[in-house]
């Protein structure tokens, strides 16, 4: 078997090489590049959304929602260990709101006057104040709250059993939010020869 190839055949053969060449060249110069000129700007855009979803989530993606929830429970836990440290601290402690109603007492504010919570809450704790001393603290009182000062004062006290005791009270204001308003006043209680 012989093969005669002659000119005309070999520039055919050029001839149709050159246009699939070209016809490669056009694909990927009119088809290929842009396509993977848009797949890189697509590949940008998903690196942006990331980055702004990133921004939309603080603290390694956690959402504000998972925040909040962390913050309320830390708050949680600190009220819960500042109550179990007031509750037994050596010293009586109470809180009271601006018309000077206790709305908490410890446990030591309880055995020290010899009484269950439920007498010293709201104006009940005035019974146990010496009548002979309870106009005089009454007015040094209102005077410090409307003032929204500092209160430390020597008071008679008569405990659950009769007996009178010297009680210090030591009290300061709770302001509001913007700290201009007192809404109240936390403070401690204790015997007179005591040191704090």
């Amino acid at each position: 078997m012989t093969y005669n190839i002659e000119f005309v055949d070999i520039v055919e053969f050029f001839s149709a090489a050159s246009a699939i060449i070209a016809g490669i060249i056009a694909i990927v110069t009119f088809i290929i590049k842009p396509i993977c000129k848009h797949v890189t700007n697509i590949r940008k855009m998903v690196v942006n959304i990331d980055k702004i979803a990133a921004d939309l989530k603080p603290n390694g993606g956690s959402s504000l929602k998972d925040q909040i929830n962390r913050i309320e429970h830390k708050i949680i836990r600190g009220e819960m260990r500042s109550r179990a440290l007031i509750r037994d601290y050596d010293c009586g402690i109470f809180e009271c709101d601006i018309e000077g109603n206790n709305i908490y007492v410890n446990r030591t504010y309880c055995k020290m006057i010899g009484v269950p919570a439920t007498k010293l809450l709201g104006k009940e704790w005035n019974n146990y104040i010496h009548p002979d001393y309870r106009n005089h603290y009454d007015l040094h009182w209102s005077d410090k709250f409307s003032q929204c000062e500092e209160v430390e004062t020597v008071v008679v006290m008569v405990n659950g059993s009769g007996e009178l005791l010297n009680v210090v009270i030591k009290a300061y204001p709770l302001k509001d939010d913007t700290q201009s308003n007192c809404v109240g006043y936390f403070g401690m209680v204790f015997l007179e020869h005591e040191e704090l």
